[in-house]
C-alpha cells in the first residue's frame, strides 16, 4: 500500500498474473486514499492542525509552490510515483480538496501507473530485476 512501485514486484516475484497484479497494485493505492479521504475528520484532528501561528518551512514552501503551479492534478499524476499514496493524499487533503475529486483523480492516477509499472515489470523483467540487490 505504501510502495507503489513494490506491488508490480512482489506481483511478479510471487507469479501472479500481469493484470491481476496491476489490478491489486490500484487496490492497494484506493485503500490508502480511501481510508485517508473517508478518515478526513481523523487526519485533521491528528495530522493537519490549525495552528495561530504558521511556521512555514522549505518542504512546505516547495509543496505550495507545486500547488500552486500544478494544482491537484499535478499531485494525483506524480502520487505513484514520488510521493507514495499516503503522502499524495495527505497533501491533497490539506489544500482542502473534495473527497469526489481526490477519489477520481487518484483512481485515475492509479490505474494509469499501475498499468504502466506492470507492463514495464513483466515486459522488461530481466533488466528490471538485475538492479535489485
Amino acid at each position: 500500500m505504501f510502495k507503489f512501485i513494490l506491488g508490480p514486484l512482489t506481483g511478479y516475484a510471487l507469479g501472479v498474473s500481469m493484470w491481476e497484479t496491476a489490478l491489486l497494485t490500484v487496490i492497494g493505492m484506493m485503500l490508502t486514499t480511501l481510508l485517508l479521504t473517508l478518515g478526513r475528520q481523523f487526519v485533521f484532528t491528528y495530522f493537519i492542525k490549525k495552528k495561530k501561528r504558521i511556521h512555514i518551512s522549505s518542504k512546505k514552501r516547495k509543496i505550495i509552490k507545486f500547488w500552486q503551479r500544478y494544482g491537484a492534478v499535478g499531485v494525483f499524476f506524480l502520487t505513484p510515483l514520488i510521493f507514495s499514496p499516503p503522502l499524495g493524499t495527505l497533501i491533497v487533503l490539506s489544500f482542502r480538496e473534495k473527497a469526489k475529486n481526490i477519489l477520481l483523480g487518484m483512481t485515475l492516477s492509479a490505474v494509469l501507473w499501475g498499468t504502466i509499472l506492470t507492463l514495464l515489470v513483466y515486459e522488461f523483467n530481466s533488466w528490471i530485476l538485475s538492479w535489485i540487490p
